[in-house]
C-alpha cells in the first residue's frame, strides 16, 4: 500500500470539502481509498474502490495539477453513493442510473506527483482493462464533459504557457 496526498477529490461534480492538511488517499493492488464526509451524518467515512468496480482508469501526471480519474461500473458507483449518504434526489453528477460514463468519474488530484508514486500506480492498476496516460487535449476534454471548469481552465492556462516557451 502507498499513500499520497491530493489537494481535492470530486465525486462527479461533488468536490468533496477542501481541508488545510490534504486528503490521504491510500492505493494497493486491490483497491483505491479516502476518507470523506458523508452527505447524511456529521463524520468522515471511509470511500473504498475495489478493482472490480473500476472500469476505466485516466492518468493525467504531466500536468501540475495531476489527477487520477476512476470511472466506475454502475455497481461500483451505487456503493460509494451509499457509502456518501448520497439519495435519489441528490443534485450532483454522481448517478449510478446513468447511460453517461462522465457521471460516473471520481477525480482525485495529487499534490505531489513522483516516480515511486507514479510507478506504484501503474504497476498496481496493470490488471484493469482500460487504463489511458492522457495527453492534455484529451485531459482537458475530460475535464470538460465532466464539468469541472476550473480544473479546465488550469489545464487548458499550463498548456498555453508550454506551447509560448517552447
Amino acid at each position: 500500500t502507498m499513500e499520497f496526498g491530493s489537494g481535492s477529490v470530486f465525486l462527479g461534480t461533488y468536490k468533496v470539502k477542501t481541508s488545510l492538511l490534504n486528503y490521504k488517499v491510500w492505493v494497493s493492488k486491490s483497491s483505491f481509498r479516502f476518507k470523506v464526509p458523508s452527505l447524511a451524518i456529521t463524520e468522515d467515512v471511509s470511500v473504498v474502490i475495489i478493482k472490480k468496480d473500476i472500469h476505466r482508469v485516466d492518468i493525467d501526471f504531466l500536468s501540475t495539477s495531476a489527477y487520477i480519474c476512476l470511472t466506475l461500473t454502475r455497481g461500483g458507483c451505487s456503493r460509494v453513493r451509499t457509502k456518501i449518504g448520497m439519495d435519489k434526489n441528490s443534485k450532483f453528477q454522481f448517478n449510478s442510473a446513468s447511460q453517461k460514463e462522465e457521471e460516473k468519474k471520481i477525480f482525485i488530484f495529487i499534490n505531489k506527483v513522483d516516480i515511486q508514486l507514479a510507478k506504484f500506480i501503474a504497476i498496481n492498476t496493470a490488471a484493469i482493462g482500460l487504463k489511458f496516460a492522457l495527453t492534455h487535449e484529451e485531459s482537458s476534454e475530460i475535464l470538460s464533459v465532466s464539468k469541472l471548469p476550473f480544473q479546465k481552465s488550469i489545464h487548458d492556462i499550463e498548456q498555453a504557457l508550454v506551447k509560448a516557451a517552447e
